[in-house]
């Protein structure tokens, strides 16, 4: 075994190591809650509807103008879900044990997401051994990175956009390598066939029979390349932008040649359009049926209306994005952030080395060398514009979030995995530091005690507080506590009595979201909360329990306003670890003269995200 061989092979060891590595960290799990969607968007739908929960179905799934498929995550997380359910029933009836727990509820979607996270490995591979490239230094960086390691096992649509661009971009490659072997062996042909000229019809003929046997490859994978296509834009719209560079190679394939003309071009065009309007199709009822536009009842009896029966939700997100008054609710940024801020922070090194990639393109176009520019139909100018061409268009709208281009890391990885791990060993070493960094604040520390206190809400029965009581939970600069977790029935569920008898159970347990309004916010609405709670026992005899939960690094405004308004905790606190809210850093304080133990304790519990029961002073 040669020294290149023999780093290759070290290369694959790495590799599969850290292949072990994603699956470990998925099923610990991860409690780092990077933004509310990876929940809102996929797992607090369908473990709602499919397990009948009370949760937060935020405003993208509302009937009246939804934005959201729930094609594709039905589809991913529905089908496990509903495994689940089932094995449940079958385990309480024999066992009387239960197998929906929060653990499970938060591994299970993430386990599918790690799974089908290795179809981008996959495709990379094949890319690679399609156009006899190193593979093993692209899986490398691919697995290495946060985006792998972190995003690729969340249930982010944005994920879900990663997965599909690999996938379209190994078709589209596919498609290419082989266009080229046929394209190649057809321009001989013909060649021979015209020097031969029509005094030699026997050899004209053995050709023409020759070139009619050549396999087909016009319109090669064009069914799964419009299904991947319409899939992803339904998934979010912005996909549109990721697939515009490999559409347009996979159409122009060949162009140029002798043995493609216009004619192939079209009819590429029209195949496309034929097998995407199936699958729009297809998606737009399942849209349709599912918030209720449509019924089977006006799909038999042909009483449908395109105006009413049916809801296109790329259209509607699309409607609502283009109003910059509704980007505002969800923050305006400025238009460079995604070139200079964000694409660094994904990627790394992996951006720069994109980065100079690209300069160098446009030093070469400005100086016209056309020379020394990556052939048009080739796998490196498909990659290069699969950077650039969605940089580009996402740079457009003023919101923007660095996973918004989570996809970009495949063809990052594609082209300049040789750079970041074989040019200089600093920049290597910087790779996988940062990486590391980022795992441990993404995957672990940032938010990371939100998930745990909705686990705890469920595991100590706060969440389903007995009839005749109610609980309400008071939060503050926390993201949204995700309900699923809480297992909470919902309110519509109806339940049968042992006499036959219908009837719903009423909400018992709330939850109170106040953001980042302050500190003394979130204590005004615990204190409003406690004089309601006060005038239903009085009344009804209702018992109430009010907690707030908020930072360690809060803690002290939070006594603050509990004492200007006449309010009080109990002793006990509970404490969720580790945890960070950006919105409020730790105060790092000097060391006290109690000692150097008692300051670390100290300073360290401001990284935790605190659970109190608190209670009003007069009527305690």
């Amino acid at each position: 075994m040669d020294k290149s061989e023999g780093l290759q092979w070290f290369k694959l060891k790495l590799y599969w190591l850290l292949v072990a590595l994603r699956f470990f960290l998925t099923i610990i799990p991860q409690n780092g809650y990077i933004q509310p969607d990876e929940f809102f968007q996929s797992v607090e739908i369908v473990a709602g509807d499919i397990f009948e929960l009370d949760v937060n179905r935020v405003w993208e799934f509302n009937t009246s103008f939804p934005l959201r498929s729930v094609a594709l995550p039905f589809s991913a997380f529905g089908v496990p879900l509903q495994i689940l359910k089932f094995a449940n029933g079958l385990v309480e009836d024999t066992l009387g044990l239960t197998l929906v727990n929060p653990y499970v509820l938060m591994v299970l979607p993430r386990l599918v997401m790690c799974c089908l996270s290795f179809i981008c490995d996959f495709c990379l591979w094949h890319m690679c051994q399609s156009f006899g490239q190193d593979y093993s230094s692209r899986l490398l960086v691919f697995a290495s990175s946060y985006c792998a390691l972190v995003f690729g096992t969340r249930t982010f649509s944005n994920t879900f956009e990663m997965i599909l661009l690999a996938v379209l971009l190994a078709l589209v490659l596919d498609s290419m390598h082989h266009s080229d072997e046929v394209i190649w062996r057809e321009d001989l042909i013909i060649e021979k066939y015209e020097k031969l000229g029509r005094q030699h019809p026997v050899e004209r003929a053995k050709l023409a029979r020759l070139r009619s046997s050549l396999p087909s490859h016009t319109v090669r994978h064009c069914a799964l390349i419009a299904f991947v296509t319409v899939v992803g834009i339904f998934n979010r719209p912005t996909f549109a932008g990721f697939a515009a560079p490999a559409l347009f190679s996979w159409l122009h394939r060949g162009m140029g040649s002798r043995a493609v003309d216009w004619l192939h071009f079209h009819l590429r065009v029209a195949s496309l359009c034929f097998f995407g309007a199936i699958s729009a199709l297809v998606l737009v009822l399942i849209d349709s049926f599912y918030y209720g536009y449509l019924t089977m009842a006006e799909l038999s009896t042909s009483q449908i209306s395109i105006g009413t029966n049916f809801v296109v939700t790329p259209l509607n997100f699309l409607l609502y994005n283009s109003q910059t008054s509704n980007l505002e609710n969800h923050g305006l940024h400025p238009r460079w952030l995604h070139v200079v801020v964000n694409a660094p922070l994904m990627f790394g090194p992996l951006c720069v080395a994109g980065y100079l990639g690209l300069l160098k393109i446009a030093r070469h176009v400005v100086a016209r060398r056309w020379g020394h520019l990556p052939k048009v139909q080739s796998a490196t100018a498909l990659m290069n514009a699969s950077v650039a061409v969605p940089l580009l268009a996402l740079s457009i709208f003023p919101h923007q979030e660095p996973r918004f281009l989570l996809p970009l890391v495949v063809p990052l990885a594609f082209l300049h995995a040789h750079t970041v791990l074989n040019c200089r060993r600093w920049l290597r070493h910087t790779w996988y530091l940062l990486n590391a960094i980022s795992l441990l604040f993404f995957g672990f520390l940032h938010q990371g005690g939100v998930p745990l206190l909705a686990a705890h809400m469920h595991d100590s029965g706060l969440a389903r507080p007995k009839p005749l009581n109610a609980v309400h939970l008071v939060t503050s600069h926390i993201y949204i506590v995700p309900r699923f977790q809480m297992l909470v029935p919902s309110p519509s569920r109806v339940y049968l009595s042992p006499n036959g008898r219908r009837y719903k159970v009423s909400r018992r347990f709330h939850v109170h979201e106040t953001g980042l309004a302050g500190q003394e916010v979130g204590v005004k609405k615990a204190h409003k909360v406690l004089q309601q709670c006060h005038k239903d026992w009085q009344k009804l005899r209702l018992k109430c329990r009010v907690f707030c939960a908020f930072p360690g690094s809060m803690a002290w405004r939070f006594e603050k306003a509990l004492r200007r308004h006449n309010m009080t905790q109990k002793a006990q606190r509970r404490r969720f670890f580790p945890h960070l809210s950006t919105e409020a850093m730790p105060r790092w304080r000097t060391f006290e003269k109690a000692g150097l133990f008692t300051s670390v304790v100290k300073n360290s519990q401001q990284f935790s995200l605190v659970l109190t029961e608190v209670s009003l002073i007069d009527t305690t």
